[in-house]
């Protein structure tokens, strides 16, 4: 399902309670209010697979983030500021490739190392995380050497003020041509009191593109066909000009198909749904698009927002949103599988799960689901269909795929590191 501009689709009013807690591995702003509650889910399909997640011995401190290396090993970040590469066949050592456990400092609430990337020669790696000081987000560069262990110092490309202790999104992204992708929270304090996801002028509540620049005194250059390059936007409002889309809440994860282009954004609700959205590379990448926060929660209206006459035009919706029914609390973005060993028939499947769930999803496009006979008919106007996977994956936090092509998973709460395969 492309994106699309559309107009608000009627609901029941929603639940106001908070999502991604890592401290807690739990749900809550503080703003909680009860104020409806959320429609019935659609079932998932029944996929007729079944996915195991293989726990690894290796040990971990609250790891945030999981990457593949060229070289077969595995680079996992760690909320208090550690970066270990770990070999998956003999994962029982580690070494410490960054510690940058100083400037990290803090750990309360959502705060600590959230992004890791990789520049495309795997010479430069790039950290996102909230610095001590002040809780500011922060992406800073770090050379890595021949030895593959990065510089004790690095290069800061960007610094953004946090109001508050939540949503400091933080996932980073280096795509095949060096451009750098930052997805940012709208600043917290439960339901956007600053009213940054509909405003294309701040860098919160926005997902970022820019070009790193390594020396000189700017820290990053402005792609020429950013939609804001010049400032503003078609309208002549003011926007930032490093801003590639808006109207998010805190995305959490967001994934290239290494096939297509396709780009999937996880983005975590308020206190009714969850969404994921999938933009599709023959449409531009969705130059400006506008995911609607905190207009509306995934398909729905925010009641809580401001008054839904307001809401601007050409929102864009998401392909998959869920209710909180179940114990579901905070969608987790993961990989999109190609050629993965352990997951033949999963290729082309998003993967993704929620945090409080613990069970492994996959959503694959209608197409293809047609072909298999897996298509549920309540999804078809939104083109892709919920698989129900089956692996347990308790307080997954992040996804992340070897040069192999084999899935890894890792949960901050319970500090393991998963390799996920297909049974049988």
């Amino acid at each position: 399902m492309s994106i699309r501009p559309t107009n608000p689709r009627p609901i029941g009013r929603a639940l106001a309670a908070a999502a991604l807690g890592l401290a807690t591995v739990g749900c809550s702003d503080g703003d909680v209010s009860d104020s409806g509650s959320a429609g019935t889910p659609v079932p998932p399909a029944t996929s007729g697979l079944a996915v195991s997640a293989e726990e690894l011995d290796v040990d971990l401190e609250s790891p945030t983030v999981v990457l593949g290396a060229d070289d077969g090993t595995l680079l996992v970040a760690e909320r208090a500021g550690n970066v270990r590469r770990i070999d998956p066949e003999d994962p029982s050592t580690s070494t410490v490739v960054l510690d940058i456990t100083a400037d990290v400092g803090d750990v309360s609430g959502e705060k600590g190392l959230l992004g890791l990337a990789m520049s495309p020669d795997e010479d430069e790696l790039y950290a996102s995380y909230t610095r001590a000081e002040d809780g500011a987000g922060v992406i800073t560069t770090f050379p890595l050497g021949d030895d593959g262990v990065a510089a004790a110092s690095g290069r800061e490309l960007l610094m953004v003020p946090q109001p508050f202790a939540n949503h400091n999104g933080g996932h980073v992204v280096v795509d095949d041509d060096g451009l750098l992708w930052f997805g940012l929270g709208d600043g917290g304090g439960g339901g956007d009191p600053e009213s940054n996801g509909q405003n294309p002028a701040t860098l919160l509540g926005s997902l970022l593109r820019v070009r790193p620049t390594l020396d000189g005194d700017d820290p990053y250059e402005i792609p020429d066909d950013n939609p804001f390059v010049d400032g503003s936007t078609p309208a002549g409002d003011e926007a930032a000009p490093e801003a590639w889309a808006y109207g998010l809440r805190n995305p959490w994860r967001f994934t290239f198909d290494s096939a297509t282009g396709d780009l999937w954004i996880a983005d975590v609700g308020q206190g009714a749904y969850e969404e994921i959205n999938h933009v599709t590379v023959g449409e531009g990448l969705g130059l400006g698009a506008n995911f609607g926060w905190n207009r509306r929660e995934g398909t729905h209206p925010y009641t809580d927002g401001p008054d839904p006459a307001e809401e601007p035009g050409d929102l864009v919706d998401p392909v998959f949103d869920y209710d909180h029914s179940g114990g579901r609390c905070s969608v987790t973005g993961g990989v999109v599988v190609r050629d993965s060993p352990g997951l033949p028939d999963l290729d082309g499947v998003y993967l993704w799960a929620d945090l409080c769930e613990g069970v492994l999803h996959g959503l694959r496009t209608n197409d293809a689901s047609e072909a298999d006979g897996t298509t549920a008919p309540d999804n078809a106007e939104s083109g892709v269909t919920d698989l129900d996977l089956g692996a347990q994956v308790p307080g997954i936090t992040s996804f992340g795929t070897a040069a192999d092509g084999e899935v890894y998973a890792v949960s901050v709460g319970e500090s393991r590191l998963w390799r996920l395969t297909q049974d049988g």
